[in-house]
């Protein structure tokens, strides 16, 4: 095709493609280092004959070649030359200076686990954002001043920078090195790196950041007008959620809790934090309860965590009807377990209790199972009667039932005939696509 350049995939010619590459290279390096021909020739035997076909292997050695400072060093270099992409990454991550392991570290948790590809600016703050720091001006004492130089000092060929400043791993490859050759950690300066500490890492990170007292308004748009100044704000609002998801939650309580808690009691700082998720304008933007934040983002732990703390499930305003209903459109059945066993808690009638479970569990109940379980009792319908408030969301989870909400509505009727279809159920039926008709 015209303007399209062509890759031959036979051996012979890859062949002949890297040894012209290699050629050409290593010219280059002769010129800036003034080697004499023979030290030049001994650099391209070495790398003809190692490539086997990997043009990045040339690439990353010849890198590490360009920095030595003698020929003794060079031939040094050369004697002990890595045979694999695997074992440049390795040996790229050994030689890392101790005293940056710990920067090291954090960063290659944000260049590996992150949810894209951070920007320069947001990585320096990632890595550098503690307890310690409650602004952007506390914080700035403590970032990498120049944070490209930093980067590529501690990294060198294992990085790499695109047109938008993003930073990415040099290749496929070095993630794959990196997180999937039956390593259950990276490693750097022999310190060990889960995935699930990344992912607290990165979600603690966000939760610091969304806590700084720069956000005293609720308005996102005050501070989205400002990126240059704000330069991690739509990273840590975008993600907090899908790093804490990850951070297998249950077992890091103490970690996230309290950020999320201090979150809570800032009050506008979630709605600052759940606007921007959402992507709302401020005069659209309604005050939204805690409780119907942490459910409505399928965060089981932090639902558990504020009914423990005295939430009130029924409490109305805010995006959604309730709590019920901003759970069910979570589509997770843990939220919406603790939710009705805190609704149903007050109800005198293990009956009603099992009908509000069921009722929001995307199983296939079918119209006889119900009767089998529930019958037609006089005792289900005052049950019924005793939780009006929960009505509304009950109907809306029957109606996402995912193959028999029709016999299950019918059922409902039969012992509620009061039952309003509110937008909560008309949203469930259309997000029902096998019975929501």
């Amino acid at each position: 095709m015209p303007g399209v350049s062509e890759i031959s995939l036979h051996t012979e010619n890859l062949r002949e493609d890297i040894d012209d590459f290699v050629r050409a290279k290593v010219h280059d390096l002769a010129e800036r280092k003034q080697f004499l021909p023979s030290i030049e020739s001994d650099i391209q035997n070495f790398l003809m004959e190692g490539a086997d076909g990997m043009f990045l292997w040339v690439s990353l050695v010849l890198q590490e070649l360009s920095k030595s400072d003698t020929i003794n060093e060079l031939r040094g270099k050369l004697k002990a030359l890595p045979t694999t992409l695997s074992d440049v990454y390795q040996k790229i991550l050994n030689t890392i200076n101790p005293k940056y392991a710990l920067t090291a570290r954090k960063a290659l948790q944000c260049i590996v686990y992150a949810a894209r590809p951070m920007t320069l600016n947001e990585l320096k703050v990632a890595i550098s954002v503690t307890p310690q720091h409650t602004s952007i001006s506390s914080l700035q004492e403590d970032v990498p001043m120049e944070i490209k130089g930093f980067l590529i000092q501690i990294f060198g060929p294992l990085i790499k920078l695109h047109d938008d400043e993003s930073v990415h791993l040099v290749h496929q490859s070095a993630k794959d090195f990196l997180t999937d050759e039956g390593r259950e950690f990276l490693s750097v300066s022999n310190t060990p790196i889960s995935l699930q500490e990344a992912h607290i890492q990165l979600a603690v990170a966000c939760l610091l950041y969304l806590l700084f007292d720069d956000f005293k308004e609720s308005d996102a748009g005050r501070y989205q007008s400002f990126p240059e100044k704000y330069t991690f704000l739509d990273y840590a609002a975008m993600y907090w959620v899908y790093h804490t998801r990850l951070a297998a939650l249950k077992d890091q309580r103490d970690n996230l809790w309290p950020l999320f808690q201090e979150l809570v009691q800032s009050g506008l700082k979630l709605d600052l934090a759940y606007q921007l998720l959402l992507c709302s304008q401020a005069e659209t933007y309604e005050h939204t309860p805690p409780l119907q934040v942490a459910a409505h983002l399928g965060l089981a732990e932090f639902v558990f965590q504020l009914l423990q703390h005295g939430a009130e499930v029924n409490e109305i305003g805010g995006k959604y009807r309730n709590a019920l209903h901003a759970g069910l459109l979570s589509s997770n059945e843990a939220v919406d377990r603790l939710l009705l066993e805190s609704a149903a808690a007050a109800v005198p009638d293990r009956v009603m209790m099992k009908l509000l479970l069921d009722a929001a569990t995307p199983h296939s109940y079918s119209q006889e199972q119900l009767h089998s379980q529930y019958g037609r009792s006089s005792r289900v319908t005052a049950s019924w009667s005793m939780v009006q408030l929960q009505v509304d969301p009950i109907v809306a989870a029957a109606v996402g039932n995912w193959q028999n909400s029709r016999e299950i509505l019918e059922q409902l009727f039969s012992w509620n005939n009061h039952i309003e279809v509110s937008n909560a159920v008309l949203l469930a039926a259309v997000a029902n696509e096998e019975s929501g008709k």
